[in-house]
This record gives C-alpha cells, sequence and structure tokens, in this order.
C-alpha cells in the first residue's frame, strides 16, 4: 500500500504584499474554533472562561484576550463566541475543551476561513470603500469586532489596533475575497 503526507497549505499562499501606505498579509499562524452556550448555562461557562483564561467573555461586538496571552476571543452573537489562537499547530477546539469542556459547543473553525491583516496610515480608507459599516476610529474602536459584507462576500472584521483590522472570510472564496481587498487598495492610490 502506498504511504501518502498530506501537508497542508494556506489558502493565498501566504500572501505578502506592501503598497504605498498600506500593507495586505494573509495570517497563516491562526487557529479558530467558535463556541456556544448551552441552553441556561450561562453562568457555568462564563466562570469556566474566567478561571481558565482570566478574562470576561465579551458581548456581541466586542473582544477580550489576546493572541499574545491566548485566546482572543471575539463577541460574535448572544451566546456565541469566536476564540483566535497564534500558533500553526493542533487544533483549537482542543484548546478550547481544556478549559471550557463540557461547558460549551465548540467547532474547530480553522479551515473555513481565510484571514488577512490589513495595517498602515490607508487600510481604513481602503476598507471603507467596500465596507458598508461604520470604520470611523472613534466609533470602530481597537477590539471591537463586526460581522458583514465586503463586496457581497461575508467577512469578520476586527480591529486590532490603530490602523489594524484581522478579516476573515470563507475559504471557499478565499481568491475572491482577496481580489476585493487587492483592488479596493489600488483604488485608493
Amino acid at each position: 500500500m502506498a504511504e501518502f503526507n498530506l501537508t497542508a497549505e494556506p489558502f493565498l499562499k501566504g500572501y505578502h504584499r506592501q503598497f504605498d501606505g498600506v500593507g495586505l498579509v494573509e495570517a497563516v499562524d491562526l487557529r479558530i474554533a467558535s463556541f456556544a452556550c448551552p441552553a441556561g448555562a450561562p453562568a457555568q461557562l462564563e466562570a469556566q472562561a474566567k478561571t481558565g483564561w482570566g478574562i470576561e467573555l465579551p458581548a456581541p461586538g466586542a473582544s477580550s484576550g489576546s493572541l499574545s496571552n491566548q485566546p482572543l476571543v471575539l463577541g460574535m452573537s448572544p451566546d456565541q463566541w469566536f476564540a483566535l489562537f497564534a500558533g500553526q499547530n493542533g487544533y483549537a477546539n482542543d484548546k478550547l475543551l481544556s478549559v471550557l469542556g463540557a461547558t460549551a459547543y465548540i467547532t474547530d473553525q480553522t479551515h473555513n476561513w481565510v484571514a488577512l491583516k490589513i495595517s498602515g496610515k490607508l487600510a481604513r480608507t481602503a476598507l471603507e470603500r467596500i465596507c458598508p459599516i461604520d470604520l470611523d476610529p472613534n466609533r470602530f474602536v481597537p477590539g471591537t469586532v463586526a460581522r458583514t459584507l465586503m463586496e457581497h462576500l461575508g467577512c469578520i472584521i476586527f480591529a486590532a489596533g490603530e490602523d489594524e483590522y484581522l478579516l476573515l472570510s470563507a475559504s471557499s472564496s478565499a481568491n475572491s475575497f482577496l481580489h476585493a481587498v487587492e483592488q479596493s487598495i489600488h483604488n485608493i492610490l
């Protein structure tokens, strides 16, 4: 019997490009899992998160934690969150199970999303062309997260810092999403 070795490859082959005032990079070092609260059990889940990670679970549109101290937790909707972990090895759901156990419904999402990091003084300007939500830096402050559409593609946008955003979109349309963001950058230069 033949032996096969499978090697994971980034959806956009590790895309990395610097434009005048904007950097655009595929984030290949993220592990993502979603978790949800079983009906009627939010106190147990919140206690596990506080004990295991030392963080409060964020409200929808907010975040807590960080990639450097792991995990970064994004509030996606009432009783549903995304947890992001840095690193290329392992499964995010294993990291969640070790802390949350049976207090949450957990689904690994790592291979369902392509992640782009866009940064620089013109990053917000480029995103404003294709993103229908208000990205005013006084409203969409670092730590804010939202679900939206960009060029008819579903997207999650996270304000990672001043002039720095993490974009998540379906891996099945990774090239189309990259094209939309890249084209918007070209249109402002």
